[in-house]
């Protein structure tokens, strides 16, 4: 991971915040907000982070809502983004992942296992941002017939 990994928190529960962000931290600098407003602001200050980690239910914005902004927005829209919730039902996990999470994570979970999914996405995204292919101008058949793109290591 040769630049810098930043992550962006998002929990209005402050022990939870703090403990996430001393065992986030290990892979990258973590940044924190305490709600999807909060972290909407946080995101036009600082720009795309690495990897955004949220909880749900919050006051305010929920996270559910935080991720639907922010596949709106072209600048934030490929950043993946993690969910934590203590709703575990399955329409709750499917409107977490239908609104553009790439996991959810239901409370309590085990830290060790929420760190190696961050830590995995964060490679995974890694390895799309060098794999990408320029963008595409007008090219011959040719050509097109030329590129080859690897995506096995993105579906791993």
């Amino acid at each position: 991971m040769g630049e810098r990994v930043t992550i962006l928190l998002v929990e209005d529960d402050e022990a939870l915040r703090r403990m996430l962000s001393v065992s986030l931290g290990s892979l990258g600098r973590v940044v924190t907000a305490r709600s999807g407003d909060d972290a909407l602001e946080q995101l036009d200050d600082m720009g795309p982070p690495s990897l955004v980690v949220s909880d749900v239910m919050m006051p305010g914005m929920t996270g559910l809502e935080l991720v639907r902004a922010m596949r709106s927005d072209p600048r934030l829209a490929h950043v993946p983004v993690v969910l934590l919730s203590a709703k575990t039902d399955a329409r709750a996990v499917i409107d977490g992942i239908n609104a553009g999470a790439r996991h959810y994570v239901t409370k309590p979970f085990k830290t060790a296992d929420l760190t190696e999914k961050v830590a995995r996405l964060i490679r995974t995204n890694a390895r799309a941002t060098v794999r990408a292919p320029p963008m595409m101008t007008a090219r011959s058949e040719d050509e097109l017939a030329a590129i080859e793109i690897d995506v096995s290591d993105l579906c791993a």
